[in-house]
């Protein structure tokens, strides 16, 4: 067993076990989310891995370089508080949830993110089953879009694999919460 299927099955068996998990972002949007609560489905950015939702990861670490990224996207935007990052730590019990772990790069992996990624999915040849309340994974990063662009010209799985999954992401995770009812029960720590 390689490295990368170890790692893949001890996380898959610990999963259930997490219980306090980051969500890598700025200080306005950690401010609102204290005042607010969590909202599903409030980011307006589209396209995302696994479609509209909370993400989180359990991995600090990530995270930052997450909230690093979505403070220097918004460096030019007037509120200040934009352009600073931060992690909120929460806290969800996963023992008694609906999961729909997609673990591997593989196939149903690649249509999961062809699904959300493309604005021409209703024109593919499969359908996806991801109508999960949350969703476990892979991360997919930058040079995704490149291989959701060849995807949609020839309609090739395996060469979208062979543009979508960088070394360094294979132990990059995230869970997106794609329910109301599961993001009231996250508890917020800091």
């Amino acid at each position: 067993m390689s490295y990368f299927e170890e790692f893949l099955k001890k996380e898959r068996d610990n999963l259930r076990s997490y219980k306090v998990w980051y969500h890598g972002t700025n200080l306005s949007s950690v401010n609102k989310i204290k005042e607010d609560g969590i909202i599903f489905n409030y980011s307006s950015q589209i396209f995302s891995d696994f479609g509209k939702g909370f993400y989180l990861t359990y991995d600090k670490k990530q995270a930052e370089i997450w909230a690093n990224k979505k403070a220097e996207i918004d460096t030019f935007n007037e509120n200040e508080e934009d352009s600073i990052s931060a992690v909120l730590e929460v806290e969800l019990d996963l023992s008694e949830e609906n999961i729909l772990i997609v673990n591997d790069f593989d196939e149903e992996w690649a249509r999961i993110i062809l699904k959300n990624r493309s604005k021409y999915y209703k024109d593919f040849d499969f359908e996806v089953d991801d109508n999960f309340p949350l969703i476990f994974g892979r991360m997919a990063d930058k040079v995704v879009g490149r291989a959701v662009r060849t995807y949609e010209k020839k309609r090739d799985i395996e060469a979208f694999l062979k543009l979508s999954v960088r070394e360094e992401f294979k132990t990059q995770n995230q869970l997106v919460v794609k329910s109301q009812e599961i993001c009231d029960k996250i508890k917020i720590i800091t």
